[in-house]
């Protein structure tokens, strides 16, 4: 077991899991301990309304609808088509009908969504420095110029996702860098 996360179960001995008769049939799925803490921090109720602005593949959208026992409303949505097909696969794997995808640029404002949610999950696009350990070709791939580029982005998507919550609501931004640019300095400029 997770010493992190509740529903996790941690793989002693991987294998080629994902044709297992159990994993096909959506019995569980497979996510790193540091994104299933990202659900457990929304921590979603049954029949809340969450938005996800930045949700492909789906890990995080799924768990959060899992938590919710299938019931009320998740919105998901990403940038590109195929990323959105991930996301309704793994839904459709994992037998869960509360999630609405779409495709959607998160630096525009859904205007049907504005004051809606329960909780908004913006797991913003960055520079991934966090997880050089599973993508070493990171560090080769990234320039300092791109900090800049991708803090605009991130500022952009967050202060639109906020326009989603409800009165009481909760606006949960998340990365996968270690980047204090990218993750405090983004939350202090939008407190401010």
């Amino acid at each position: 077991r997770s010493d992190l996360c509740e529903y996790g179960l941690i793989l002693v001995k991987a294998y080629d899991i994902v044709n297992n008769v159990l994993y096909k049939e959506g019995y569980f799925t497979i996510q790193d301990e540091s994104s299933m803490l990202v659900a457990s921090v929304v921590n979603p109720e049954c029949g809340n309304v969450v938005v996800d602005v930045c949700a492909a593949p789906g890990g995080k959208t799924t768990h959060i609808a899992q938590m919710m026992n299938n019931k009320g409303v998740v919105y998901a949505q990403d940038l590109y088509q195929h990323k959105v097909q991930l996301i309704d696969a793994m839904a459709k794997r994992l037998g869960l009908s509360n999630i609405r995808s779409c495709v959607f640029d998160a630096t525009m404002v859904r205007n049907e969504l504005v004051g809606c949610a329960d909780k908004v999950l913006v797991d913003a696009p960055c520079t991934g420095l966090g997880v050089m350990r599973r993508k070493p070709d990171i560090r080769w791939r990234k320039e300092s110029s791109d900090i800049d580029n991708i803090k605009a982005l991130q500022y952009k998507i967050l202060d639109n996702a906020s326009r989603y919550l409800k009165e009481g609501g909760s606006l949960v931004y998340s990365t996968c860098t270690v980047m204090k640019e990218e993750n405090l300095g983004i939350v202090k400029k939008f407190i401010q």
